[in-house]
């Protein structure tokens, strides 16, 4: 569990961070994508 969550906190923040930074357009992008 806790290797898991190692995992997973940060590419969850990365995603976070970049869906952000793109905003709106981005994670329209990405949902088409």
């Amino acid at each position: 569990d806790v290797r898991f969550k190692l995992v997973v906190a940060p590419g969850h923040s990365y995603y976070r961070t970049l869906r952000e930074k793109l905003g709106w357009s981005g994670r329209l992008h990405f949902g088409y994508k």
